[in-house]
């Protein structure tokens, strides 16, 4: 008869077969995976550990474990297998169908609450409003920034209105949700009614690299449309066809490749075939001083830096210039120069702009705000 497996000792072995097995994040993995077999969260089972070390595994919790780890070690990510990922401090329900939620996305969350939370709507009495906000995901995926964003934000605006119930209703924030998978709409619409965002937003199948016009009749919703929106963010795809095939074998085997590589009729992507299509999406999509939110690659700030100055009103940057404002970009986008030599760019522009560093130092968010 088999010994009982203790549970100090079985995380011990698991932690050290994933080392061997060049396993990303081995300790971390095994915790995250013990717990889940158990019906634990990890917090829930370090302290069992540090109260009951050699508490005995039932047959049924130490199978699961085997199981579960035994996924892991084909390269499946912990979150695919557990169904669940944490973003800004909440666990949302991820599906194979869905882009597992990064650290370095929440910082359009960030972003977005220090231009439009409590602080900051009172001390700019350019953005005090007790009108509907309206903001939309393009890209939804698990729905884990417009369910955070639809939470965060109401929160602030509740939170400004001072207890006032009649003016936080009037200034509450609506969000509407884009993706092109089904699937995913339907893992995204699953979380926010978990979270309790489901009255904030609505959820609609399309696809944001079409011309606007078509764009507009597939979603068909009032909260979109020309200069109808306070807010656009994006995490769209925008990794190159040569960063794909190099990438970690647990996203190239198991995430999804369209939230990834941008599904355009070229064989090489480069990555940045969707960055400008959206940036010319969220102008005329946006109110006057709304605000546009971006993630891009580590190595398209650049580019995005020669963009947003095409498309710009006056030639400004905030923070310290770097990098080249000479990328390669599509003529039509080009812009003109005007009389004192800066890129003017016609119809709606962008009053100011911003490529952010990540914790890393590397390009990694794009802001900027319409005239």
């Amino acid at each position: 008869m088999p010994q009982p497996q203790e549970l100090a000792a079985t995380l011990r072995e698991r932690k050290r077969a994933f080392e061997e097995a060049g396993t990303e994040s081995p300790a971390l993995s095994a915790e995250l995976l013990l717990a889940h077999a158990l019906g634990l969260d990890r917090q829930e089972l370090l302290r069992l550990m540090l109260m009951e070390p050699k508490r005995a595994l039932s047959a049924e919790e130490a199978g699961r474990f085997s199981a579960y780890a035994a996924r892991r070690l084909q390269g499946e990510p912990v979150a695919y297998i557990t169904g669940s990922k944490e973003f800004y401090g909440r666990d949302f329900t991820v599906t194979p169908a869905t882009l597992i939620p990064r650290p370095e996305t929440e910082l359009i969350v960030d972003k977005a609450l220090e231009l439009f939370g409590s602080a900051a709507e009172s001390s700019n009495n350019t953005h005090k409003t007790s009108q509907p906000r309206f903001f939309a995901d393009f890209g939804t995926g698990s729905g884990c920034l417009a369910v955070t964003l639809a939470l965060e934000l109401n929160q602030a605006a509740a939170s400004g209105a001072q207890s006032d119930a009649a003016t936080a209703q009037e200034a509450a924030w609506r969000g509407l949700a884009l993706d092109i998978s089904h699937d995913a709409l339907q893992a995204a619409a699953a979380n926010a009614a978990r979270l309790g965002a489901a009255q904030r937003l609505e959820f609609r199948q399309a696809d944001f690299s079409v011309p606007l016009p078509q764009l507009l009749e597939a979603v068909n919703s009032p909260l979109i449309g020309a200069g109808t929106l306070d807010l656009l963010v994006s995490n769209p795809p925008y990794v190159s066809e040569t960063e794909y095939r190099t990438i970690a074998v647990e996203v190239r085997k198991y995430e999804p490749r369209s939230a990834l590589v941008p599904a355009v009729d070229k064989p090489m992507p480069d990555g940045s075939e969707l960055l400008p299509l959206l940036s010319s999406t969220a102008l005329r999509l946006l109110k006057s001083g709304g605000v546009f939110l971006m993630e891009i690659g580590h190595d398209q700030g650049d580019f995005m830096r020669a963009l947003l100055q095409s498309q710009s009103c006056v030639a400004r940057q905030i923070g310290p210039e770097s990098g080249s404002q000479n990328a390669a970009l599509p003529s039509e986008l080009s812009g003109t120069a005007n009389a004192s030599g800066q890129p003017e760019a016609p119809g709606p522009c962008w009053l100011e702009w911003e490529v952010m560093q990540d914790l890393a130092g590397l390009d990694r968010t794009v802001f900027a705000r319409k005239k």
